[in-house]
């Protein structure tokens, strides 16, 4: 195997922990959010660049965005279309939320 070969599996696997890291945020942010809002709101206010904490920013939001979206009308009630509840992806990192 050579240095550039070993270099991809190394960066596949700090790749592999950071997505890991920003999904258990997003997950701790999107259950915290519906259990306990103040709490939440005290993480998400964390002024840092960290995997976990960009995932339970995108979490908190996600939740936020379907329950402004239970407060409709039924009659103006449709599925969320993915553009609108889409989380914007962490800056350079490549990320996505599982759903």
């Amino acid at each position: 195997m050579g240095k550039e070969e070993e270099k991809e599996e190394e960066k596949t696997e700090e790749q592999k922990k950071t997505e890991a890291r920003f999904k258990d945020g997003y997950n701790q942010g999107y259950l915290i959010s519906m259990y306990d809002p103040n709490i939440a709101q005290i993480f998400a206010s964390v002024d840092a660049q960290d995997p976990f904490l960009e995932g339970f920013k995108a979490g908190k939001k996600t939740l936020e965005i379907e329950k402004e979206h239970e407060k409709l009308p039924s009659w103006s009630k449709r599925e969320i279309s993915p553009e609108f509840n889409e989380v914007s992806k962490p800056k350079d990192k490549g990320i996505e939320p599982d759903r």
